[in-house]
């Protein structure tokens, strides 16, 4: 992921923070200021990313290809530029409409004391507060997983950039191959994996199709085949190898089938427990998140130190846990 684009969708949240504290939130006219004020910052992130994507998505093809401009770059870092850039607007008018969305919710469930009279400086804190929750809860968000999770702008837009950076670049190298005449390539990538890499592991394709020991590279073959996955194409070069070596290899891939697990157990074990101390580290960033967005300068200065006190249960830690009840109940 390109650290300058992360570092501006974080900033807009703060921002958008910074706004909800800033405003009278009781005051219908200074509400929609602060709304077109923030609709102002999702469409400048709209037009931010038109600057970013484009240099690292050819970044990431030339990566592929040694560094070599073949006669198809052009057309293959336009296209991949157009998949990200697709996605990653769609992510953000997702996250503007939620936004929208849980600012108005918010302020719709304390319309009674909005209607109440005059706006008292308590009254104030409690609708600001509630609508900070409530977009912190639900704003930003801008995909929803088939098993109902939200997913945060930057956790997503982190996602979609990473895995399509890792798209171009096996691009660049399977273009880079069939340009110098190379049609045979090999999977490869790291370990522990999921199932559906591990099946492609080890396994050779050909470019052309035209090498019928072994199956055609089509789409669905190349890497990446999730988000996230780290595979990539690597040259075959069956000549620098044994014949016995080259028999396998060609059994291998007539047994190939991306359906079945054909992980060892250990394998599998150190999978889950590399998935389990992921989604940790997830709820951490969340946990972490949730709290800088309430304490504000009282919170942790980094995530490090944040998992450093949870972890070890410090007295500082159960204060701040306190001090986030406390703002719950006031709210």
């Amino acid at each position: 992921m390109n650290e300058e684009l992360l570092k501006v969708i974080r900033q807009l949240k703060d921002e958008i923070l910074f706004i909800l504290t800033s405003y009278n939130m009781t005051d219908e006219t200074h509400a929609q200021a602060a709304m077109d004020k923030i609709n102002a910052l999702f469409d400048k992130l709209g037009i931010v990313i038109e600057d970013v994507i484009p240099p690292i998505v050819m970044q990431s093809y030339l990566a592929g290809t040694g560094g070599a401009a073949l006669g198809a770059s052009l057309y293959a870092v336009t296209e991949l530029t157009d998949n990200v850039m697709l996605d990653l607007k769609a992510a953000i008018r997702t996250a503007k409409a939620n936004t929208n969305k849980s600012i108005i919710e918010a302020l719709g469930e304390v319309q009674d004391e909005l209607r109440a009279g005059v706006a008292s400086a308590s009254k104030k804190r409690k609708v600001t507060a509630k609508v900070v929750e409530t977009f912190d809860k639900y704003g930003m968000t801008s995909f929803t997983t088939v098993d109902g999770k939200k997913l945060p702008l930057d956790f997503y837009s982190e996602v979609v950039t990473r895995t399509n950076m890792q798209n171009a670049e096996n691009r660049g190298r399977v273009d880079w191959f069939e340009d110098n005449g190379k049609d045979l390539v090999i999977i490869n990538g790291v370990t522990p994996t999921c199932r559906h890499c591990y099946a492609h592991r080890g396994v050779v394709f050909s470019i052309s199709g035209k090498d019928k020991r072994f199956q055609p590279l089509n789409e669905e073959r190349t890497p990446p085949y999730h988000p996230n996955c780290m595979c990539y194409v690597e040259e075959y070069d069956e000549d620098s190898l044994d014949e016995r070596y080259v028999q396998a290899d060609i059994e291998r891939a007539e047994a190939f089938n991306p359906e079945e697990d054909r992980r060892p157990d250990n394998i599998k074990k150190a999978y889950d427990k590399k998935q389990a101390s992921n989604r940790k580290n997830n709820y951490e960033k969340k946990a972490y998140a949730r709290m800088v967005a309430k304490l504000g300068d009282d919170a942790p200065a980094t995530l490090g130190a944040f998992k450093r006190m949870k972890r070890s249960k410090s007295k500082k830690y159960k204060e701040l846990q306190r001090m986030m009840r406390k703002g719950d109940e006031e709210s």
